[in-house]
């Protein structure tokens, strides 16, 4: 019996409306010819009017079941006389749906995706529905012009399209060719990170083909020994041009190693790289816009001025008054020759600064050494082909030290550069304080570290790059900090670059011990100094994090240490140059991924269960740790209000409907209000039984307010919200939340934002602006570099601001709450404060956004009980210390950091 064509069906059809462009109707009458004759089983996502079904149904006369999912409620109504077509209502990439489809047929012959068309639905569909098609089935997308629109979750460039995803399944494919020791998974991270999406290899394997038409993708499927190259097979006798004999017929034989091809090697995460850099520029470009204007304005000030200035001068009192202003310049004359803290600016004057900055504390410390603990200080220096110019340079900066008790232990990984040996051979000759092993074997960085570690004879252990070098005094301000701070065990200082023209750029000034920042990026960098007791204590350097066992180290050493000691000097100098993630972080790809994995193997070890994943940050070398939150966890909202009704209403609409976590309840802390409609308001929004309004019959005292709500409050975990903030991160309450719940960890805070999408909260600076301030403010929610620590990294803080606080209850109740002598500010610092000397963590929560539209709740009054109070409570890191999460290097004056001379 001859069939119809299915472009023959279509013409003819009648009934329920299907709509399909010619060239999908063509393809699909090539691909689905040999299924005419064995039985099939179709699923389609994406049946609107559900003719398509009536249409497969006259298609294949051997249709065994076809399952339409539609996640329109009213294809529910659709009926069909063949009884082996079923309709599914839900979204196909949910879990009832997905439990609803299998009910109705296990395994499919054929998987049409025709759904919403969007990237993120198309990309889910496929790893959910994929591993539930047959070998030698087929799985179609169509619809793929929209993976060019943004409406969509596309673009043309768009790294996390559904056109990208499907061409990584084409590097997939090959997978026996990469040559690399990589996963096919691997290649998939990142979308794995973007969609919360998790790969199976064992089904990545199944991949045989991908073909591309327009607007459709088909991929089909085989047992996995089906998809390899096989054997070479070698044919004839004659084979006078080029003998095979002597190749291989394995194909594994046949791959060479490209584990050094930058192009093989390079990161698995360029697309995220690519996509934050997008980001990035965009953002530029509105701070840009915004500069342009301010320019402008200031122009026009200018010119104001001058004119102002022109009338003054002409003024009959300016110059009977002019013998009294010869008095007065020479005040300010003498005021700026003393005045220590002068600025400078860091691109022209900071390798001036740099050079000069130190001098005279360090030749103070000269004095006192012969009364000094002096302990021999062992650096260990691991060497590969390194060019001789710099790897003198990086010795020479030993050499030059003016602390003397030290050795250099050199371990050389195997260079196939004589000079390099030849080089290590000269200086150990010179100075009997360097000694050298020359490996025989190239074993990779922390071989070679390993063995310069066995000749350490010293008290103390630092580490120096091949191509870095130390400030002259480094070793003599470690010796100095050693002897100020007997009990610390972990040193580390500020650091630099050096371009290629040997001049000092590129300052980062770090923050005191902050192992939440750790946890996020290797802040310490290549240079600290452990006590060989620590080292040994903590296994050393370890093996298997090559690219990032000194960050592995660090993690493992500063959770061991009794104390860990922050010099705010810069002492290393990172050398810029082609091949140093110093000027490319691209470089070295694979130690963003070691760095991944040390920061996973420390949470793991340090907080088991209670610790999820790492996913990857804003930027290369950033990273984001995940922690549990458990459903079963309530978190209490506390929002006190006064009127305002239009504010709380959005606020409390975008948690209901925009957090992901369910389990919590909001406590609505009325403090007087007055206006009809909030009493109508609070009336109708408790309806939600997880909604309560609690009343706050006194004179506004915001501490007072709070810890009202707190009493009332049912939950674990105490979230206090200001009624003017929204939710932007869906997930806000399990970050947050999840941080406050670890055992160390006191007050956390997310990023704030204000209207225009600027940060209005990256954390507090306790002395910033003379009190207390928010360092980043009206600045863009970028990743940067220097001179300070990103905005967008998690970090530990003194202080976070009182708009979006998070604490356990235990650890409120602890704290004693908020104290009620604030009246309306400072409550929330001081709590943090007090957190902070209890020996508990604050922590920034960069992962975690909410917008908060400051003063549209309240005035900018602030009593003079307020200011009493913090100047008490305040005192020591305003006035004396500092802020340990600062750097006295970096200007108070200014919320953007900058640096301070003579700091």
């Amino acid at each position: 019996m001859s069939k119809k064509s299915l472009q023959h069906i279509y013409k003819n059809h009648e009934g329920k409306v299907s709509d399909k462009w010619t060239l999908y109707i063509s393809e699909y009458e090539r691909l689905f010819a040999d299924f005419r004759t064995v039985p099939v089983r179709l699923l389609e996502i994406g049946i609107q009017n559900g003719g398509s079904l009536d249409i497969w149904s006259k298609y294949f006369d051997t249709l065994k079941k076809a399952v339409g999912c539609e996640i329109n409620p009213d294809s529910g109504k659709l009926k069909y006389e063949n009884p082996n077509v079923m309709v599914v209502i839900g979204d196909a990439n949910e879990d009832p749906t997905e439990q609803e489809i299998l009910e109705q047929c296990q395994s499919f012959e054929i998987i049409i995706d025709d759904g919403s068309h969007k990237s993120s639905d198309i990309i889910s569909s496929f790893n959910r529905y994929f591993p539930y098609l047959e070998n030698n089935g087929v799985y179609v997308a169509e619809d793929l012009h929209c993976s060019y629109w943004n409406e969509f979750g596309g673009g043309l460039f768009d790294p996390f399209s559904s056109m990208a995803f499907f061409k990584h399944l084409a590097d997939i494919i090959n997978h026996e060719s990469w040559g690399i020791n990589k996963k096919r998974v691997d290649l998939l991270r990142n979308f794995e990170e973007h969609y919360q999406l998790s790969f199976n290899e064992d089904i990545l394997r199944t991949i045989h083909s991908i073909e591309f038409m327009n607007s459709m993708c088909v991929i089909h499927k085989a047992s996995p020994e089906q998809n390899l190259l096989g054997e070479r097979i070698i044919t004839g006798q004659s084979d006078e041009v080029l003998s095979l004999s002597n190749m291989p017929r394995d194909f594994e034989k046949f791959v060479p190693d490209e584990s050094d091809n930058k192009w093989s090697s390079h990161s698995f995460n360029l697309e995220l790289s690519y996509s934050s850099k997008l980001k990035e520029i965009e953002q530029l470009k509105k701070q840009n816009s915004t500069f342009e204007e301010e320019i402008a304005n200031l122009k026009q000030t200018n010119t104001d001025l001058n004119q102002l200035v022109q009338n003054i001068l002409s003024s009959h009192s300016w110059l009977i008054t002019r013998p009294l202003r010869g008095f007065g310049r020479a005040a300010r004359s003498l005021k700026k020759l003393i005045d220590p803290r002068r600025y400078q600016d860091m691109t022209s004057n900071y390798d001036v600064w740099s050079r000069v900055t130190g001098i005279k504390e360090a030749e103070e410390i000269l004095t006192r050494l012969p009364e000094l603990k002096s302990p021999m200080i062992s650096i260990i220096l691991p060497t590969y082909n390194t060019k001789e110019k710099i790897l003198r340079a990086c010795i020479e900066s030993v050499l030059a030290q003016t602390y003397s008790n030290w050795e250099l232990c050199i371990a050389d990984d195997a260079s196939t550069k004589s000079r390099v040996r030849d080089v290590i051979n000269e200086y150990s000759k010179q100075d009997s304080r360097i000694k050298s092993v020359f490996r025989t074997e190239n074993g990779h960085i922390s071989e070679a570290m390993i063995s310069a570690a066995e000749l350490m004879e010293g008290d103390y252990i630092s580490f120096l790059d091949h191509d870095d070098e130390l400030n002259k005094n480094a070793l003599l301000f470690i010796v100095d900090a050693i002897n100020r701070s007997p009990e610390s065990e972990f040193f580390y200082s500020d650091e630099d670059h050096i371009n290629e023209h040997g001049k000092h750029q590129s300052p980062f000034f770090k923050p005191d011990w902050s192992p939440s920042l750790l946890c996020s990026q290797n802040y310490i960098g290549h240079f600290l100094c452990l006590s060989k007791s620590l080292y040994e204590r903590v296994g050393g350097i370890r093996r298997g994090f090559d690219g990032a066992q000194d960050y592995d180290l660090v993690l493992r050493a500063g959770d061991a240490a009794k104390n860990v000691y922050h010099i705010p000097k810069v002492l290393y100098h990172w050398r810029e140059h082609e091949n140093s993630t110093a000027s490319n972080a691209e470089c070295k790809p694979y130690a963003h991924d070691a760095g991944k994995a040390a920061v996973a193997d420390f949470l793991n070890q340090k907080y088991g269960s209670r610790f999820i994943k790492v996913n990857d940050g804003e930027g290369l070398f950033t990273y984001s740790p995940q922690f549990r939150f458990d459903s079963e966890h309530r978190v209490s909202i506390i929002i006190p209000t006064k009127d305002k009704i239009d504010l709380l209403d959005d606020c409390i609409e975008s948690i209901r409907n925009r957090s992901s976590h369910i389990n919590w309840e909001i406590i609505i802390v009325d403090n007087r209000s007055e206006e009809t409609a909030s009493k109508e308001y609070f009336s109708t929004v408790v309806q939600d039984s997880r909604i309560k309004v609690v009343e706050a019959d006194v004179e506004f005292n915001w501490s007072m307010i709070n810890n009202i709500g707190a009493k009332a409050a049912t939950g674990d975990v105490f979230v206090f919200l200001n009624n003017d903030t929204l939710v932007i991160t869906p997930d806000w309450i399990e970050k947050l939340a999840s941080m406050a719940s670890l055992p160390e960890v006191g007050l956390v805070g997310p990023q704030l934002l204000y209207e225009d999408n600027t940060i209005q909260h990256a954390g507090v600076v306790v002395g910033m602006g003379g009190w207390a301030d928010h360092v980043f403010k009206n600045q863009l929610p970028v990743h940067r570099s220097g001179p300070f620590v990103s905005p967008m990294l998690n970090r530990n803080v003194l202080a976070i601001t009182g708009a979006c606080q998070v604490i356990e209850r235990a650890k409120f109740e602890q704290l004693g709450g908020f104290d009620e002598q604030f009246i309306i500010c400072g409550s929330d610092v001081d709590i943090c404060i007090r957190a902070h000397q209890q020996g508990l963590q604050n922590v920034y929560c960069a992962d975690a956004a909410l917008h908060h539209l400051e003063s549209k709740s309240r005035s900018s009054f602030i009593p003079k009980q307020d200011f009493l109070m913090s100047e008490i409570r305040y005192a020591p890191y305003r006035n004396d210390k500092g802020d340990p999460y600062f750097n006295e290097n970096l200007d108070l004056m200014s919320t953007m950091p900058r640096m301070l001379t003579n700091a």
